[in-house]
């Protein structure tokens, strides 16, 4: 689940990458070696927006 979640988040948010990151614990290479290396389409991404939005979407 915390794979999934951020991997979804830095998908969705790349702008937000190092809050992302830090706040899971991880540095930026464990992030990226361990975590981010998941292929997601165009499709994936807007599917994940409706997860990791928020309650103001």
């Amino acid at each position: 689940m915390r794979k999934t979640w951020e991997s979804w988040l830095v998908s969705s948010y790349p702008e937000r990458f190092a809050e992302i990151v830090v706040s899971q614990g991880h540095t930026t290479f464990v992030a990226v070696n361990h975590y981010l290396g998941l292929p997601f389409d165009r499709h994936d991404k807007e599917e994940m927006v409706e997860w990791v939005g928020g309650w103001d979407k």
